[in-house]
C-alpha cells in the first residue's frame, strides 16, 4: 500500500511538472508570435514615418528578419497552432499608438527606444524558453533565434547614439 501511494505521488508530481513545462511552451508560442508581429508592425510604421535613412534601413532589415522568424515559428509549431493571427498586447498597442502620433526626428528617437525595449523583452522570453521549455523543437527555435534578436539590439544601440 505504501509503495502504491509513493508511486502514485511520484506519477502525479511528474504529470504536474510536464503540464507546467507544456504551459511554458504554450505561453512562449503565444508571446513569441505576439512580440514578433508587434515588431513587424512597428517596422512597417517606421518605413512610413521615419525621417532618417538609418532608421528606415534598420526597420527594413528587422522587418525582413522578423518575417522569417514568423515563418520559422509557424513551421515549428504547425499551421494549426497559429491559425489565429496574434493580437498585440495592450502595452504593445499603446506603444504603437504613441509612435503613430509622432513625426520626424522625434519619431526616429522614440522608435529606437521602443524597439530596444521590445527586443529586451523578446530576448528574455527566448532565453526563458531555451532554459525552461520542454519541447525540443521550440527550444531549438529559441536558441537559433536569440543571436538575431541580440544583433538587432546591438544595431539599435548603435543607431541610438
Amino acid at each position: 500500500m505504501r509503495v502504491t501511494i509513493v508511486a502514485l505521488a511520484a506519477l502525479t508530481a511528474g504529470t504536474a511538472f510536464a503540464q507546467m513545462n507544456q504551459a511554458v511552451d504554450q505561453t512562449f508560442v503565444r508571446d513569441a508570435a505576439r512580440a514578433n508581429q508587434a515588431e513587424i508592425k512597428l517596422c512597417q510604421l517606421a518605413l512610413q514615418k521615419a525621417s532618417g535613412t538609418e532608421v528606415r534601413n534598420l526597420a527594413q532589415q528587422m522587418m525582413d528578419d522578423h518575417q522569417k522568424v514568423g515563418d520559422r515559428l509557424r513551421s515549428t509549431v504547425g499551421p494549426e497552432a497559429m491559425m489565429t493571427p496574434p493580437q498585440p498586447s495592450p502595452e504593445q498597442q499603446a506603444s504603437y499608438d504613441k509612435l503613430a502620433s509622432l513625426d520626424g526626428p522625434t519619431f526616429d528617437s522614440a522608435w529606437i527606444d521602443t524597439m530596444k525595449k521590445e527586443h529586451d523583452k523578446a530576448i528574455a522570453l527566448f532565453q526563458d524558453e531555451s532554459r525552461r521549455g520542454s519541447d525540443a523543437k521550440l527550444k531549438s527555435f529559441a536558441d537559433t533565434t536569440l543571436p538575431s534578436l541580440k544583433m538587432h539590439r546591438q544595431m539599435l544601440d548603435k543607431a541610438g547614439r
